[in-house]
């Protein structure tokens, strides 16, 4: 895996040092400064801890992408600073690249942005970040990481409360949420859905149910997909109801939930079978990268009836009413905060 954060961290740190007065309107992370000083605070063992997170603690932030051809802003300290925003763009979209992360829940940028940026040659990057004002800001406030790299949990629960205050962010300022739509009905045909979310491990009844296929017939895709080593695992057995998930595996099902409400088009009118597929391979690649044990994944199955609830008002993400953050609250056998839970337990 390849990290970010240092190298985030240590060019932010160099920038505010470097940078003049004059010069704090381009500065590197526009709108977290005191986030950054926060950051220059951290302990070495904290700051490898950060480092050796799965997803970046920063977010891309720009205004638009209808730049023009003027660059501006040639004197030196305003080139300067842009230098430094070029390197931070540059590292987190090697980061992407390299991990083959989805660039919204890896670095809080949405597709279109990043493949603009990331396919830009010299000068069309920094008219981007002079023109667009691509920058990089903190997403989450420090204080609510525990940063402790020996913890596969806590690191779980990192990761999980950067993405839930990048989903809050993104539905207060209502941008980049919901860009993957379902699957294109007119350019696939129901057997190849079938195969796509069969190969993502999901279940006969459940890819029934989403491509109105009958059961036998998926059966028949499965079947060949595990002739030509394609599918080499498959999971049968009774579908759980979305209460009993959460309960028994709250901060997995609440991580996984809150990269499909990220990713997912309208999730409260319909399942998204796309998202539910993108979002189970991105919530296993940070499982993975953590050292998470096989057997606590949240499976794809799971995944699909925690999406499915949602679509049925079944379960929504909501703050809690004594601690703030956000949880899933179930409206069937309503499940316990898990951080306050997390909280009481630290206390004791």
């Amino acid at each position: 895996m390849k990290r970010i954060n240092k190298a985030l961290a240590k060019i932010s740190i160099r920038e505010v040092v470097a940078a003049s007065t004059a010069a704090r309107t381009m500065h590197a992370t526009h709108r977290g400064e005191m986030k950054i000083v926060q950051l220059s605070a951290l302990s070495k063992r904290k700051m490898e801890a950060l480092d050796a997170l799965p997803i970046s603690l920063f977010r891309v932030y720009y205004k638009n992408l209808e730049v023009g051809f003027s660059t501006g802003g040639d004197d030196d300290k305003f080139f300067e600073t842009a230098i430094y925003r070029n390197s931070l763009m540059m590292e987190a979209c090697t980061y992407i690249e390299k991990n083959e992360v989805h660039p919204l829940v890896g670095i809080g940028c949405d597709e279109e942005a990043y493949k603009f940026f990331w396919a830009g040659d010299f000068e069309e990057r920094m008219r981007y970040i002079t023109k667009a004002a691509f920058a990089l800001e903190i997403r989450v406030d420090l204080n609510d990481l525990r940063l402790n790299e020996n913890s596969t949990e806590d690191m779980l629960r990192d990761v999980t409360q950067i993405l839930l205050a990048d989903y809050k962010w993104m539905r207060r300022t209502n941008r980049a949420l919901g860009q993957v739509e379902d699957f294109d009905r007119g350019l696939m045909c129901d057997e190849d859905i079938a195969e796509v979310m069969l190969e993502a491990r999901i279940q006969t009844k459940l890819v029934a149910l989403h491509t109105g296929l009958t059961d036998a017939e998926v059966d028949v895709i499965k079947r060949r997909l595990l002739r030509s080593g394609k599918l080499y695992h498959t999971v049968s057995g009774r579908i759980r109801q979305a209460h009993m998930i959460v309960a028994e595996s709250p901060i997995h099902s609440l991580l996984f939930l809150c990269i499909y409400m990220m990713l997912a088009q309208d999730p409260e009118r319909n399942v998204c079978g796309k998202a539910v597929v993108i979002a189970s391979e991105q919530y296993r690649r940070i499982a993975v990268q953590l050292g998470v044990r096989s057997g606590e994944y949240l499976s794809s199955n799971n995944g699909y009836r925690l999406a499915s609830a949602v679509r049925a008002g079944e379960v929504v993400l909501d703050n809690c009413s004594s601690c703030g953050t956000m949880h899933i609250v179930t409206l069937v056998s309503p499940a316990k905060c898990p951080w306050c839970a997390a909280k009481r337990l630290k206390t004791a």
